[in-house]
């Protein structure tokens, strides 16, 4: 997660995470650009359509030894670099957005970490992995794109990628009729206006793996807090020109 991006581009760390698999004797399976076409995952693909780097999606298999469970899906943003794209962040503070891909770098720790201690539950963990930057061929706010799960989604703003990269994520983490699916994600600043630095939000349509969550989280030190998903919220991202948009009004901006 410390590395600068001009070191940690999506190659480089697909590079680095086949090595760490073979290591420790996960399975690896690379999605490219040309694969993500093919399966439509047009919302990951349209956040890197500024940068150089081409995207990319990681997965990683524990098999466990309970093979006859379902796997638990564990999928990481992890953008290699966010400035925003064509809705460029002030420069401010803009180096630390190397860490946009720590969501990733957690599902890849939790990923090795199940391997090393022989974990009987089957664990799958997605890396989706791009660069968010301005360029040519850059998305533009007003864009509509379609993701994966077929919604249409009008781009209001640029900086808000990682919902568009975790939606075709998610799509493809629900093909493989997982017992649960997490996602980990530095999502957004506002977080840290209704929390602090003191704990991460967690959202979930499922109380009692969201309770197992917070107990977990209460025991290392990474504490969670729950936020609703009111039905309200997701009236708020109704689209104008498209199924939904990919911010609301900008309160509860964290939902």
């Amino acid at each position: 997660a410390n590395q600068p991006a001009n070191e940690a581009f999506p190659l480089a760390i697909a590079n680095k995470v086949r090595a760490l698999a073979r290591k420790y004797g996960l399975s690896f399976k690379l999605l490219d650009e040309t694969a993500l076409k093919k399966k439509g995952c047009k919302a990951l693909l349209s956040v890197a359509k500024g940068s150089h780097h081409a995207p990319c999606v990681i997965q990683l298999t524990h098999p466990g030894t309970a093979t006859r469970r379902a796997p638990v899906a564990l999928v990481g943003k992890t953008m290699t670099f966010d400035s925003g794209g064509i809705s460029l962040k002030t420069s401010k503070g803009m180096e630390w957005m190397k860490f946009d891909k720590s969501g990733g770098m957690a599902v890849l720790a939790a990923a090795l970490i199940a391997s090393r201690l022989k974990w009987p539950q089957p664990i799958t963990g997605m890396l989706a992995v791009a660069e968010n930057m301005p360029g040519g061929h850059a998305s533009r706010p007003g864009d509509i794109v379609k993701s994966r799960a077929g919604k249409t989604i009008e781009i209001l703003n640029t900086d808000a990628e990682g919902r568009l990269v975790l939606a075709d994520a998610l799509s493809l983490a629900s093909d493989l009729k997982p017992r649960a699916i997490i996602d980990l994600a530095t999502l957004t600043g506002a977080v840290i206006i209704a929390l602090g630095h003191c704990a991460s939000a967690i959202m979930s349509n499922n109380p009692e793996l969201a309770r197992q969550l917070e107990d977990a989280g209460a025991a290392c030190g990474d504490r969670l807090w729950p936020l609703p998903l009111w039905q309200d919220y997701e009236d708020d991202i109704q689209g104008q020109f498209a199924d939904l948009k990919n911010i609301g009004d900008g309160s509860a901006g964290t939902i």
